[in-house]
Parts: structure tokens; C-alpha cells; sequence
């Protein structure tokens, strides 16, 4: 099936790590506002997907998206397609040790591989 996923008012964080949706995760308004806890994470760490549906502005603030492993077939027509609109959002990840976070080229390979 599908997960839909927008608006939410989260307390700590939104965990998908290791999820597998059969169709789409459509990622629709603010996911984490900006108002949220400076701890909140959405976790997607090697969820798989196979159309991502999303926009920028479901995008959470730097540093609160883990993509590590996160694996998606497609982007949806809707959803960003631009090289630099994409690399915006791997830039978000946490990227800071001290936070818990690493670097990891997959997600880059990924993004390549479905642009």
C-alpha cells in the first residue's frame, strides 16, 4: 500500500527505518515544522519505497532527515526532479557526529541512480 504522511505535530521524531511500502510515501506539508523539538529526526534510514511523493516544503530543517540506506524506485511527477532541488535534500541529513549522524555516499548513488 501507501503511507501518507503531512502536517504532523511530532514530539521526538518520525521513525520509517527499515519499512517497506509497496507503492508510495507521499510526503505532504510540514512534516517536522521548524518549531519542533531542535531533536526531532524523520528516520528513513533503509526504508523502501517504491514512488517517492514529496515537496519542499515537506522537506524537515538541516540535520533532522536520516537517509542512509533509504531506497525508492521513483519520484513522483509532482515531486522535485531537478539535480539541485534534490541535492537540497540530501543536504538536510544529519551529517554531525556529534548529533548522532555520518556521512554516507548511498544516498547520493541512489539519488543518481533515479535521476
Amino acid at each position: 500500500g501507501s503511507v501518507k504522511l503531512g502536517n504532523l505535530e511530532v514530539i521526538g521524531g518520525v521513525s520509517l527505518c527499515n519499512t517497506k511500502i509497496g507503492n508510495g510515501l507521499h510526503l505532504e506539508g510540514e512534516i517536522l515544522p521548524s518549531s519542533s523539538s531542535i531533536n526531532s529526526i524523520f528516520d528513513l534510514e533503509f526504508a523502501q519505497v517504491r514512488t517517492l511523493v514529496d515537496s519542499q516544503e515537506s522537506w524537515p530543517t538541516k540535520g533532522q532527515i536520516m537517509l542512509e540506506g533509504f531506497v525508492y524506485d521513483k519520484l513522483d511527477p509532482h515531486s522535485p526532479k531537478d539535480k539541485d532541488s534534490r541535492l537540497k535534500w540530501l543536504n538536510l541529513q544529519n551529517q554531525d557526529p556529534k548529533k548522532g549522524g555520518s556521512f554516507s555516499p548511498q544516498p547520493y548513488e541512489q539519488l543518481a541512480r533515479v535521476l
